[in-house]
């Protein structure tokens, strides 16, 4: 196993990544932080440039973000995850303008990463728990829980 590194593009120094997601040929990134969480699209060639933002109230620390077409409308839209704050806020994913928010509950009462499965219309969503969360994709609600372990030589 090996990796080969295409191409090195810089990057906002003030950044705390917390969620990154390609939408339409722009790169957006979610940040975290009190004071200075954001959604932030932008430069293809130069990503250190932010195009747009959305800035989150101060109280929030902004985490893991998904692009998904919503399955009412087929609007595109992004997701993001808030650290502590058990608040997720959904975005316009053409406009960056905020649609709504959304409280939610996980295993550590913690948001950290989030993915959108397509197929299945499903968030999958991590809060450093030993469980992936499944989310249903209108409701936002827990359908189910994996348990994530570690097998090495077929021992747990």
């Amino acid at each position: 196993f090996f990796t080969v590194v295409l191409e090195v593009l810089p990057h906002a120094k003030d950044a705390f990544t917390q969620g990154l997601t390609l939408y339409n040929g722009y790169l957006y990134e979610g940040t975290g932080l009190h004071g200075s969480s954001e959604l932030r699209k932008l430069h293809p060639e130069n990503p250190s440039r932010v195009i747009q933002s959305y800035t989150l109230p101060s109280n929030y620390f902004g985490e893991g973000i998904s692009h998904y077409v919503d399955k009412n409308d087929g609007s595109s839209r992004f997701i993001q995850l808030t650290w502590k704050e058990k608040t997720g806020f959904i975005y316009n994913a053409d406009t960056m303008e905020l649609i709504d928010d959304f409280q939610y509950d996980t295993v550590t009462g913690e948001g950290w990463g989030i993915t959108f499965l397509s197929e299945s219309c499903e968030f999958v969503v991590s809060d450093g728990s030993k469980y992936l969360i499944f989310w249903d994709c209108v409701t936002f609600q827990e359908t189910k829980r994996i348990e994530v372990t570690y097998y090495k030589d077929n021992k747990k």
